[in-house]
């Protein structure tokens, strides 16, 4: 296996460990593992066009991004007093949106920017990277949302990217037995663990956008109000936060950060990764789809985080009914799990491939078949698929909410 894409150094992104066109070897692959390398791209022909999801150029932007991040919570672990550059941050990801819009065929979550080792740094780099990605998809909503503002300052999404950074930077505060507590456990009620939101408010507050500051602050409210803290009234009483009132970008976020956190239980600050693995994305997805999660998520927002996290992300090998082995080489958020997946010949060698048949199933057209397991997942009981045309398409929504914006506008029949 040759490598089509480098590999850099999860816990040092600047550093790269196999350039591309190296070979993988018996010596390389279990070292890449150690370093918690699961995942790498290698040249298959036939697929080259998948190379189109992971540009290098947006590659580079991540790294730049991920670097950013692991500075800052090395930096908010060690020391008392944390001093952000906001402009810094905001160059860094404004880096990365001008490359997703250049390259919209990478605008989807394919590729994690960091390795399980860090999982604290993973967290806070995936809930950042699906955040934009969300935000572009959701210019409509943000301008619906923040009607008071300019559209085109409605739609800077800088302040949604720096606040998805920092959304947990809290947690570097809390104690140990509450770290310990929450690791164990994920208990969202502890009142304990609570306080990170709190706490990382008072850390960025002054130093970042505000927009971004009210994302770590409200990450956790919920759209259903079940979430935390609440708003205090002129009494100092505190009331639930529901709907439109929750921040829009605080809505994204939290998408993002409950999305990652199913996905990854090992996210907080000492987790374990190897006690407490990973999941599929299709599983994740299809638990937000279930209650509590349901309800607790802007049902837009919900649409946007489907619409770029694919759950099964092309380029992942998977096994198909009748137990055979494919490729996922293309997708449609109207019917996520029902991708185009190519056929491969287990017997034939990759360098060889470009001289075989190849077999392309639109998974849409062929009800019958479907995904059955991916990285050793049965995942036969987590797929799910729409029960009526459009109820998957953000672009339908959006249609629909501009129509009504407009309608509103119109004056009244005399």
């Amino acid at each position: 296996m040759v490598l089509a894409v480098p590999v850099h150094h999860p816990a040092h992104p600047s550093v790269t460990l196999l350039r591309r066109g190296a070979a993988l070897d018996a010596h390389s692959i279990p070292r890449l593992r150690d370093l918690f390398v699961h995942e790498v791209w290698i040249v298959y022909p036939g697929l080259e066009d998948l190379v189109r999801f992971v540009n290098p150029a947006v590659l580079a932007a991540y790294r730049e991004l991920t670097t950013s991040i692991g500075l800052a919570l090395d930096t908010a672990m060690v020391q008392s007093r944390v001093e952000l550059d906001f402009y810094a941050y905001k160059t860094a990801v404004m880096s990365v949106i001008e490359q997703l819009i250049e390259h919209p065929h990478a605008a989807v979550f394919v590729a994690e920017l960091v390795g399980g080792e860090r999982p604290f740094v993973r967290h806070a780099g995936n809930v950042c990277t699906l955040s934009l990605l969300m935000g572009l998809r959701l210019e409509f909503y943000l301008v619906r949302e923040r009607a008071r503002l300019k559209t085109t300052d409605a739609r800077d999404i800088s302040g949604l990217g720096v606040g998805a950074i920092f959304h947990d930077i809290g947690m570097s505060r809390l104690e140990q037995p509450v770290l310990d507590r929450w690791n164990a456990t994920r208990d969202e009620s502890d009142l304990a663990w609570q306080r990170h939101a709190q706490i990382g408010f008072e850390m960025v507050r002054g130093d970042v956008d505000p927009a971004a500051a009210a994302v770590v602050l409200n990450h956790h409210q919920r759209f259903d109000g079940s979430g935390f803290p609440g708003r205090a009234d002129v009494a100092g009483m505190r009331h639930p936060v529901a709907g439109s009132d929750v921040h829009v970008f605080a809505r994204i976020v939290g998408a993002a950060d409950l999305f990652d956190r199913l996905r990854h239980p090992a996210h907080a600050p000492g987790a374990d990764a190897r006690k407490t693995p990973s999941i599929p994305a299709v599983r994740a997805l299809n638990l937000l789809r279930q209650k509590p999660h349901r309800e607790r998520l802007d049902p837009v927002v919900f649409l946007a985080l489907l619409s770029v996290a694919p759950p099964y992300p092309p380029g992942s090998l998977v096994t198909i009914t009748g137990g055979r082995m494919a490729v996922v080489v293309d997708w449609t958020p109207a019917d996520p799990c029902r991708p185009t997946v190519e056929v491969l010949d287990a017997s034939v060698v990759p360098c060889r491939a470009a001289d075989r048949k190849r077999e392309r199933i639109d998974l849409r057209a062929r009800p019958t078949v479907r995904i059955t397991s991916i990285d050793g997942h049965d995942v036969t009981r987590d797929n799910f698929f729409p029960t009526f045309d459009g109820e998957f398409d953000l672009a339908r929504v959006a249609r629909v909410l501009t129509n009504r914006a407009e309608g509103d506008l119109k004056p009244a029949a005399a």
